[in-house]
Parts: structure tokens; sequence; C-alpha cells
């Protein structure tokens, strides 16, 4: 039965011979480095909005949507008090998993 369906070859399926001497991208520091990307663009959008908020100021006649406006920027800027605190760490968890990979391949 496994010569009329060819069972012994499933496990080769869509397999293809893999050089030594290609380059292949970690996963763990694909993500990483995703992450990084990802939380510096939110930065970026957010000081965009920060400053737009800054430069259109709510009427200070009108104090509920003056108090709306203070709140919206108040949040805003505590958003990005908290990106630049991830930023800050993200790459040195970069740097640091670089360097432990390195060792470790130092150990071969």
């Amino acid at each position: 039965m496994m010569q009329h369906f060819a069972i012994d070859l499933i496990p080769e399926y869509g397999t293809e011979p893999f050089h030594g001497t290609e380059r292949v991208v970690n996963p763990t520091w694909r993500d990483l480095q995703r992450q990084c990307n990802s939380l510096s663009n939110k930065l970026r959008y957010r000081r965009a909005k920060f400053a737009e908020l800054s430069l259109n100021p709510a009427d200070e006649n009108d104090s509920e949507k003056h108090e709306k406006w203070e709140k919206k920027k108040a949040d805003t800027l505590e958003d990005i008090e908290q990106i630049e605190h991830q930023l800050e760490i993200l790459p040195r968890l970069l740097n640091l998993w670089v360097r432990s990979s390195v060792n470790s391949l130092d150990t071969f």
C-alpha cells in the first residue's frame, strides 16, 4: 500500500534543500525588530497628534470643550511618555539578544 500511494514521500513534500551559505533571519530577532518599528511609528503619530492639539487649542470661554481638549492632550502626552519608555527598553533587549546569540555561537 505504501508503494501505491507514496506514503513514505509525505515528509519530504514541499521541502527544499537548504544551502549553508544562505542567511536566515531569526524569528525572535524579526519579532523584536517589528515591535521596535511599530512603537516608532506609534510615537511619530502620537507626537503629530500632540502637536496638532497644541497648535489648535479649544476655546477657553467654553469650559466643557476646553476641559475635553486638556484631557485629550494630557492622555496623548501620557501615551507618548509610555511609548518612549518602551522604546528605551526594546533596543536594549535587541542588543542583549544579539550578544547572547553571538556568545552561544562561539561555544560551538
